[in-house]
């Protein structure tokens, strides 16, 4: 598929693909999916295989798509730059009045449907608002309950050291009676030995 001189891939093969724009004025696009190739374009002559820094081909004009000079010095009137230049009407086009005298109805909100704003929708920042309101209270309500949880594991731990010690002392309790009864056992052997 070709498209103002350059070899466009169709969808399908670009289904991991992004284009980024880097500073030497090198189109890449990279197509992760299916094995494909970084493919480069040259911004200065719309071709395939180089950068513009490596060009020796004439501009091709970004506008016209005419050989020759550059989308800046274009001969073919621009509609869009006619019209900033002279001051028209930014929702009708035409010259001697402005966007706020124009006759035409003004644009709607595509978000709410009003017709006072297109942009920065009040409605659309107030969902958003209440949306991170909400994401920041449950967040709070989350900490709490960790720390809570925290708490839990360290009474339950110090429990544990408690039995644990209570224990130990229990073992060595039981130890230190069958050594005394040992002992006492050996001293009463020996005594009947002594009195036999």
């Amino acid at each position: 598929m070709m498209f103002a001189g350059l070899r466009l891939l169709a969808p399908s093969a670009l289904r991991a693909a992004y284009i980024q724009l880097p500073r030497k004025g090198v189109l890449h696009i990279h197509a992760s999916s299916r094995g494909l190739s970084t493919i480069r374009f040259c911004i200065n002559c719309r071709k395939e295989g180089h950068g513009s820094h490596q060009c020796r081909d004439t501009a091709v004009c970004a506008s016209c798509g005419i050989e020759g000079h550059r989308h800046t010095t274009c001969p073919t009137p621009d509609p869009a730059r006619i019209a900033k230049a002279h001051g028209a009407c930014f929702r009708c086009g035409e010259v001697g009045h402005l966007s706020p005298e124009c006759s035409l109805p003004p644009p709607k909100c595509y978000f709410c449907g009003e017709d006072s704003h297109v942009a920065g929708c009040p409605t659309v920042a107030e969902k958003r608002a209440s949306l991170l309101a909400e994401q920041q209270v449950a967040r709070e309500a989350r900490i709490p309950r960790k720390a809570t949880k925290q708490a839990e594991r360290a009474e339950k731990l110090s429990v544990e050291a408690e039995s644990r010690a209570g224990l130990r002392a229990q073992r060595q309790a039981a130890r230190e009676i069958k050594m005394a009864a040992t002992r006492v056992e050996g001293t009463a052997k020996s005594a009947n030995q002594a009195a036999a």
